[in-house]
């Protein structure tokens, strides 16, 4: 890379003007001071509304998804058939316990009428 030895060999910049601003458009508003005297003044015209265009990607059209459609019992995977399995395993526990809990109650019912009829506890 050359540079250059003296500030006169330096090409001149391409000097960009600042382009004059346009002088802002005036209006004449008339004016009433409270003496009631009427008065022409000019007041900054109200700036052109400015459009601003907005690009938006288009969106992609939904796409179908295939719905599984559950299987007959006949026609189920071994998993389908733990799930089964399972669900009504805790179903039969659940009777299970709610029978053993009446069996207990009726237990201590038929223990507190023992104990009255006893005469224990008085």
């Amino acid at each position: 890379l050359a540079l250059p030895r003296e500030v006169s060999d330096v090409p001149p910049l391409a000097a960009a003007a600042p382009a004059a601003a346009a002088p802002q458009p005036m209006e004449e508003e008339v004016v009433t001071s409270p003496s009631g005297q009427r008065e022409v003044v000019e007041v900054p015209a109200p700036a052109p509304a400015t459009q601003v265009h907005v690009i938006m990607p288009q969106q992609a059209p939904p796409q179908p998804v295939a719905v599984p459609v559950p299987a007959p019992a006949s026609a189920q995977l071994p998993m389908e058939w733990a799930a089964e399995d399972a669900a009504e395993h805790a179903y039969n526990l659940a009777q299970w316990r709610v029978k053993i809990l009446k069996a207990k109650n009726d237990q201590a019912l038929l223990r507190n009428k023992l104990m009255r009829l006893s005469g224990g506890g008085a």
